[in-house]
């Protein structure tokens, strides 16, 4: 298998383990502890665009008030819910709800009204005077299955040849052409990028998807690195050396990484009904989003690596230029991909260890703090998915990054807190692999296989 090919499984395997993530987390959230202290309303904390979004809930798509009330009756008497079958689970509204049956003998615990409240979140969208809005409620109109299906059709394939003989959804391909002509014509960046992330995840050049550009996305958005990520993979596909330079400037000197890939989940919220029975739909429709815009523009980060390390910084400027794009990546990305690649760029670029150990344990002890989700009852059922929607609402507003940045700042440890967990837990690791190194010998292949 050439190395374009094999790269391209492995950023599909990373895109699809950024789904099952997300799915995951959704998953536990359904099980997960109540707050410690009651949040904001997910809508509060989006951006000032997206908060000016109208604010009437979708028609159609409303509470089970009485169901309601007689759950929150029957919790307050000390009654214990039935014990119902297994292919039963009751909502927050007190309803008990049939399971669809998988092949595989499971069942199926996406929520009733998931798909009611897709179409009422894409008619709410689609009547906003906000283009963003309206290009949101276009680009729904793909099924996460098709996307992902096709997605996986193109980026496993390694020449252009390969990509337009692989089949594409006509639902894909619909919502495809009308997102390039609306980006064609705007002046928005956010909506430039929708489309220049569809355009590009389905491998087109067709249509008015010819006309969408990294150029022209950096045009409209001139602080943002993201474009000229794309540009410097172009660059070094063609070998143009020129071109080349001018991305890695571009992006040291940008003030920012914004992917795009967290507008619509956060779009979504802002229209969604904010009611205890509509939480799991609302929850399972973001999680949908959130795991489709997981695999957009399938950045391949191997030209950063390549041009920072070796004799390329032996250059004076070229290791000022790596140390910014380091820094950039670690400090302003969007993307906890980003930030860690910025880690093993600061890594190349001789970083102190004990940077590096307090970045790796921030991430390790943000995750544990997103993950802790002990067996739940009915009490906690609805806490818990609302802190998982509020927890999306944060990435909508803040980027993935950001949210780890600000859960840093307000978790009352020390930098040199997590450089010693981080250490220990590094020491644990090793005295895990000398007890038992062939226990280890498979994940470090893997590893290795991984790193080639």
């Amino acid at each position: 298998m050439s190395g374009a090919r094999a790269r391209q499984r492995r950023r599909v395997a990373l895109a699809l383990a950024g789904v099952a993530a997300l799915i995951g987390a959704a998953w536990l959230a359904w099980h997960g502890p109540e707050p410690v202290t009651a949040g904001p309303a997910p809508a509060v904390l989006l951006s000032a665009q997206l908060a000016a979004q109208p604010s009437a809930q979708p028609a159609g798509w409303t509470a089970a008030t009485a169901a309601l009330r007689n759950v929150a009756q029957r919790l307050a008497r000390g009654v214990v819910p039935e014990v119902h079958g297994p292919d039963e689970y009751q909502r927050c509204s007190g309803e008990w709800v049939k399971m669809e049956a998988q092949p595989d003998g499971a069942y199926s615990r996406r929520a009733p009204g998931t798909d009611e409240g897709r179409v009422a979140i894409r008619a709410a969208l689609a009547a906003s005077p906000n283009e963003l809005a309206r290009a949101a409620a276009v680009w729904l109109g793909i099924s996460p299955m098709d996307a992902i299906n096709s997605q996986i059709e193109v980026a496993t394939c390694a020449t252009a040849a390969c990509r337009a003989g692989r089949p594409i959804a006509p639902q894909v391909l619909a919502v495809r052409e009308a997102l390039a002509q609306m980006g064609r014509t705007s002046n928005n960046p956010a909506v430039y990028a929708l489309a220049f992330s569809i355009c590009g995840q389905y491998g087109s050049a067709e249509g008015a998807c010819r006309m969408i550009t990294a150029e022209q996305w950096a045009r409209l958005d001139p602080g943002n690195a993201q474009p000229w990520m794309f540009m410097l993979n172009t660059a070094v596909q063609r070998n143009d050396t020129a071109a080349r330079n001018e991305a890695l400037h571009r992006i040291a000197t940008a003030k920012r990484i914004d992917s795009g890939m967290f507008a619509v989940p956060g779009l979504m919220i802002s229209q969604a009904p904010d009611d205890d029975a509509s939480v799991p739909a609302v929850l399972g429709l973001v999680g949908e989003a959130f795991g489709m815009s997981a695999t957009w523009g399938m950045l391949d980060y191997q030209p950063v690596l390549q041009s920072c390390k070796g004799d390329a910084l032996r250059d004076a400027n070229r290791q000022q230029t790596c140390a910014a794009m380091a820094d950039l990546l670690t400090e302003r990305a969007d993307t906890l991909m980003d930030r860690s690649i910025g880690m093993a760029l600061g890594k190349q670029l001789g970083w102190p260890a004990e940077r590096i150990d307090r970045m790796r344990g921030e991430l390790n002890a943000y995750t544990v703090a997103l993950s802790e989700s002990p067996s739940g009852t009915l009490q906690q059922e609805c806490p818990a998915m609302r802190k998982m929607l509020n927890q999306f609402a944060r990435n909508a507003a803040l980027g993935e990054a950001g949210n780890l940045r600000d859960w840093v700042a307000h978790s009352g440890k020390t930098p040199e807190d997590f450089i010693r967990a981080e250490q220990a837990r590094r020491g644990a690791v090793r005295a895990g692999e000398a007890r038992d190194p062939a226990a280890t010998a498979p994940a470090a292949s893997a590893s290795a296989s991984a790193a080639r």
